[in-house]
């Protein structure tokens, strides 16, 4: 457990507190390891942090200079680009339970949405534009079964008139999640905190991702 909660709370804040080398594991656990014992900051850590963090250095270490393995060099431990995401920045953070923003964005229709999808990768394709990351900058909004207007799944589109909210990063063990309410016949899609969050920690929430790229589909088997 201990090591799962080093990776999670201690080495992904000191990855992203170094977004112009983020893809390097060895500078983010010898920033670790080598954080001053006196200082009282969101970005300290403890002595068993840097002790783990020395464990880690010295294991790499001894990987990159393995003899019978000369081909692994230190870029084999590259951490694909993730983004920095979003980092609490409240001082007191946020007690499980508590509201943290509003989802906000456009509103379509599905055959509005698909139609706008497929101009998309038509374009893509006439441009000869490849390997481009999946879209998740949106949700799923499922309107109630007694709405008036009638039951329907519509798509929320922040690229142009959201908040920061749709910048959060996955995660399958996340600190945020959404709950629908509805005040007054609208819609509100609210982020709140699953469980206490603290100063410096990153804002995650589970995409619930779906996919039908054959691809996609293959990587996660593997």
């Amino acid at each position: 457990l201990q090591k799962y909660e080093f990776v999670e709370k201690k080495l992904l804040r000191a990855i992203n507190n170094h977004p112009e080398r983020e893809w390097d594991i060895t500078r983010a656990l010898h920033s670790i390891r080598d954080s001053s014992l006196g200082t009282h900051n969101a970005m300290s850590f403890t002595k068993d942090d840097r002790r783990m963090a020395k464990a880690l250095l010295k294991i790499l270490g001894l990987l990159i200079n393995d003899k019978e393995h000369p081909r692994i060099k230190e870029d084999a431990f590259q951490i694909h680009s993730k983004g920095q995401g979003v980092l609490c920045v409240n001082a007191k953070g946020f007690s499980q339970n508590e509201f943290i923003v509003e989802y906000l964005g456009e509103i379509y229709p599905p055959w509005r949405w698909y139609e706008k999808q497929d101009i998309l990768k038509t374009y893509l394709k006439k441009e000869k534009i490849k390997d481009v990351l999946p879209d998740f900058y949106n949700i799923m909004l499922e309107k109630h079964k007694n709405d008036p207007s009638g039951y329907d799944i519509l798509f929320v589109d922040p690229i142009h008139k959201g908040n920061y909210s749709s910048r959060l990063s996955h995660s399958c063990d996340p600190n945020c999640g959404t709950i629908v309410t509805i005040s007054n016949g609208k819609y509100i899609i609210g982020m709140y905190a699953l469980k206490d969050i603290s100063y410096g920690d990153e804002l995650t929430f589970d995409y619930y991702s779906i996919t039908e790229d054959e691809k996609e589909l293959s990587l996660i088997h593997i």
